[in-house]
């Protein structure tokens, strides 16, 4: 069961599974970079963490992928990001699987609870690219 709640420019959403919560996915919506006059709901935040007992099970690949139709369908917008971790191969799969592109490396940017600083990427996707509107590649999920 899933559920997902609206606040002010934030969608969240909790996926349960026999009463527990598994995986939680947040999409956030920006005004984007540029001058006046831009277009509002120019770009949107996608993010997910799913519990480390469900891994490969392909939770975090599903809601990624709500999330990012979400962002290009009913909220109309043009680009959508996400970041994780560079050490976390499975987070790479999915975005990648979903047609996004890595557009930066940040050298000690993310903080780790267990690990300290640790590098990231983040990656973006625009609705025009063609690749938004295609099915996540199966290759995707079956390796995540």
């Amino acid at each position: 069961m899933a559920r997902c709640g609206y606040w002010y420019n934030r969608l969240s959403c909790i996926a349960e599974l026999e009463n527990e919560a598994i995986d939680t996915g947040y999409l956030e919506v920006a005004f984007g970079m540029g001058q006046l006059g831009k277009p509002l709901l120019a770009e949107a935040t996608i993010a997910y963490i799913v519990d480390a007992h469900h891994w490969g099970k392909g939770f975090g690949a599903s809601t990624a992928r709500g999330l990012m139709d979400s962002a290009f369908g009913s909220l109309g917008v043009r680009r959508v990001t996400a970041t994780c971790n560079a050490d976390n191969p499975a987070s790479v799969r999915i975005l990648e699987g979903l047609g996004m592109r890595r557009e930066q490396h940040g050298v000690a940017d993310s903080w780790h609870d267990e690990l300290g600083w640790i590098d990231g990427f983040q990656y973006a996707i625009l609705k025009r690219s063609g690749l938004a509107d295609r099915q996540m590649m199966p290759s995707a999920l079956a390796e995540v």
